[in-house]
């Protein structure tokens, strides 16, 4: 017989459990019926009354939970969470004989009081926490976890296989709007240390549609309601929030891109573009552009490296004209919202979520290249994603959505005045 109810105990309470010299001890526990979960929200020494551990400025519904209910804690014997384990996997209940076998310290009037939560330590096993609820029928097996406190970083449980230590360069993210959002919080998750955000815009309500932020962000500068919702879930992530232009504040940029290996740029508008090109290349620093093109069909996503013998954003754009296909940099002066030409943004929010998955996994891909991972490694740097079919597309950029396309790298201009070697 199982029970759907999870038990969970705060990071407080378990250290307190831990740490005690004493065998068992009172615990309070919160009841979310509506979640179905038994919150060990505070614990003492014996018979004294609990200490009360909600874990403070957290939005966790245990926190909203009903009035604490009486509960116990207790250390175990070896073997008693293996028992746990195979009650749990086969889903019955032990006798009330086993009281006397799992809690010979327990004193009796102690667990005589009805129905009630026990969580139970066994030190030094693989399942080092278990709970039960008891009563007169006996003990039945709950699931455990333990609830860390909002500093918890969750990244370390990658595993030893997710080389972490490596990604902890600094990034940059020019352009925090729909593709840029989605940029930052998947960098977070591939476990990027340290980013810089750079973006002068706010959030307004028509951006909600696209955006990774909430209707609680609107109104605040995006690049500082993206450095809270990063914070948020990723806690040891360092993010700075910089609430800037990247055209207005080059003088700023230069030594910004100097330092970081990485410069991603999901701004809107061609002078912005052309901006980080040549300031990311004069820096020595990879840049990755995002993009959408031809009103939302086609996602793009670039990468240039500061290598010579490699194009620029410029020398890209100029082979596409050249080979009398078309110049898609024009359509990105006509953002929504922004910039001095207005056109409706057709892209939907998951597709540009989509070209923000694959940016970010360029972006990553290309640090752990530089740090010697060759089993990351992404050759090709310029990659188009079919989002909607645009049957007057030009081949080879008449792709069906969901298509993925990765295109021939161009070749660099003599005279480019960023990548050119007569420069």
């Amino acid at each position: 017989m199982t029970n759907p109810y999870l038990v969970l105990v705060t990071s407080g309470t378990a250290a307190r459990i831990a740490g005690s010299a004493q065998r068992w001890g009172r615990t309070a526990v919160a009841v979310d019926t509506d979640n179905e979960l038994f919150g060990v929200i505070g614990s003492a020494d014996g018979d004294a009354s609990p200490v009360l551990d909600h874990p403070a400025g957290e939005a966790h519904p245990i926190t909203r939970a009903q009035r604490p209910v009486p509960g116990l804690w207790a250390v175990v014997p070896p073997g008693s969470h293996e028992t746990h384990a195979d009650a749990r996997r086969i889903g019955r209940q032990l006798r009330p004989t086993a009281f006397d076998a799992f809690f010979a310290d327990v004193p009796v009037q102690a667990r005589s009081a009805g129905t009630f939560v026990v969580a139970t330590r066994q030190p030094g096993a693989a399942q080092e926490w278990a709970a039960w609820i008891a009563g007169d029928f006996g003990l039945r097996p709950l699931d455990i976890d333990i609830l860390p406190p909002p500093s918890f970083d969750p990244l370390p449980d990658l595993g030893a296989g997710w080389p972490v230590e490596d990604l902890d360069r600094p990034v940059v993210v020019v352009g925090v709007g729909s593709i840029g959002s989605a940029v930052a919080h998947a960098l977070a998750r591939y476990g990027v240390r340290e980013m810089v955000l750079v973006d002068p815009d706010r959030l307004r309500r028509h951006n909600l549609v696209r955006h990774q932020n909430t209707r609680a962000a609107i109104g605040q500068y995006k690049v500082d309601a993206m450095r809270e919702a990063i914070g948020e879930q990723w806690p040891a992530t360092r993010v700075t929030a910089l609430r800037a232009s990247v055209i207005a504040g080059a003088d700023l940029m230069r030594p910004l891109f100097a330092r970081s290996p990485l410069v991603i740029c999901a701004a809107d508008g061609v002078a912005a573009r052309r901006t980080v090109s040549h300031l990311a290349w004069r820096a020595g620093s990879t840049a990755v552009f995002a993009c959408v093109l031809r009103d939302g069909a086609l996602g793009e996503v670039l990468r240039v490296r500061p290598w010579p013998g490699t194009p620029c954003l410029l020398c890209t754009r100029a082979a596409l004209v050249k080979e009398g296909s078309f110049d898609p940099e024009p359509d990105l002066d006509a953002a929504y919202g922004t910039g001095e030409v207005h056109r409706p943004m057709t892209a939907i929010g998951s597709d540009l979520t989509m070209v923000a998955g694959l940016t970010a996994k360029l972006a990553v891909a290309t640090l752990l290249e530089n740090a010697g991972h060759y089993e990351h490694v992404i050759r090709p740097d310029w990659a188009m994603i079919g989002l909607r079919l645009d049957r007057g597309a030009p081949e080879p950029f008449d792709l069906f959505p969901g298509q993925l396309h990765w295109l021939p790298a161009a070749d660099a201009r003599p005279d480019c005045p960023t990548c050119g070697s007569q420069r």
